[in-house]
C-alpha cells in the first residue's frame, strides 16, 4: 500500500485527484483489515473453514464453508441481544436465503423453535432437511 500511495504523490495528477485517488486506497485497506478481523472472529467461534463472507453488518456475518469437497454451504455468526456475545449457528443451510430465515428465526423467535423448516416451505423453496 505504501508504494501506491508513493506512486500517487509522484504522478502529474492534480492535488483533487491524488486526494481521491489516497481516499480510494485507504479505504481498500480498512475493508481488508475488517474483513480479516471478521474471518479471526468467525474461525475463533467456530471451527468453520471460511471460503467466503457473503453479507455482514453490526448484527450479524454470514458466510460459506464447504460442507463437503463438492458441496458449500452457508452459516451465521449472530450477536446475542441481550448478551453482545457473537453466537454461532450450527445449522448449515444451502443457499443465503434459507440462512438469512433461520437468522430472523433465531432473532425474533428464540433458539432454533423450528419455524424455518414452515417458512422455507411456505416460500416454496425445496425442503432441506438439515433446517
Amino acid at each position: 500500500m505504501e508504494k501506491l500511495i508513493e506512486l500517487i504523490e509522484s504522478s502529474d495528477m492534480t492535488i483533487f485527484n491524488k486526494a481521491v485517488a489516497k481516499g480510494f486506497v485507504d479505504r481498500h485497506a480498512d475493508s481488508d483489515k475488517e474483513r480479516s478481523e471478521m474471518f479471526k472472529l468467525i474461525t475463533s467461534r467456530s471451527n468453520a473453514k471460511v471460503n467466503d463472507i457473503i453479507f455482514h453488518n453490526d448484527e450479524v456475518i454470514f458466510f460459506t464453508e464447504n460442507k463437503s469437497e463438492s458441496e458449500e454451504c452457508v452459516r451465521f455468526l449472530a450477536k446475542d441481544k441481550d448478551t453482545g456475545t457473537w453466537v454461532v449457528s450450527y445449522i448449515l443451510s444451502p443457499n443465503f436465503e434459507e440462512s438469512f430465515i433461520v437468522y430472523l428465526e433465531l432473532k425474533y423467535l428464540g433458539s432454533y423453535n423450528r419455524a424455518a423448516p414452515l417458512i422455507v416451505r411456505m416460500l416454496g423453496m425445496p425442503a432441506h432437511p438439515e433446517i
